[in-house]
């Protein structure tokens, strides 16, 4: 994917198989560094053709336009907004 995460691989692995099985309508991230693993899970949701992730930090962050219809951040207003 390209962009950066602190995420461990086998924490990935277990993130995979737990939104497998919950298969959540909304995942929230609070601190996602450059938003690798929010575009991780972002393109998992979209494989399970369900679910939205939140992420929650101080900083913004440019993921892909396609997979930014998954994702809402929350800005420092206090507001959650779409990326695009």
């Amino acid at each position: 994917m390209g962009i950066p995460t602190l995420k461990n691989v086998l924490d990935a692995w277990i993130y995979q198989e737990i939104i497998y099985e919950v298969q959540p309508e909304i995942v929230i991230e609070i601190g996602s560094y450059n938003g690798g693993f929010t575009v991780y899970m972002a393109n998992l949701l979209e494989l399970l053709k369900k679910g939205k992730v939140v992420s929650i930090d101080n900083k913004n962050f440019i993921i892909d336009k396609e997979l930014a219809r998954y994702v809402l951040t929350y800005n420092p207003n206090g507001f959650l907004k779409r990326m695009y």
